[in-house]
């Protein structure tokens, strides 16, 4: 499960794996502001970067908050949030 949150030019988002009996591994994270449908806006999307290791397994029950990416939101818009698996 993924939250995000979105104020003034950053987002937080949070990854939780409450929902699994089983770890998931997760590649790459990346926000971005949609332009319609799942497209996503020019110039808006950012990897999710800093402390978390990608490849790294969420454990059963576990919560991972991404450091703040920079990215200004005008207004009404959307924010898309993308999750990779790794490859295998």
């Amino acid at each position: 499960m993924l939250e995000s949150t979105m104020g003034g030019a950053q987002v937080a988002v949070k990854l939780t794996n409450r929902f699994s009996a089983f770890p998931i591994s997760i590649g790459a994270a990346h926000v971005a502001i949609r332009a319609s449908g799942g497209a996503i806006a020019s110039g808006t999307d950012r990897a999710m970067t800093g402390a978390y290791t990608c490849n790294t397994p969420l454990e059963p029950d576990a919560t991972q908050r991404l450091p703040r990416q920079s990215m200004p939101k005008p207004s009404g818009d959307d924010t898309l949030a993308k999750l990779l698996r790794p490859r295998i």
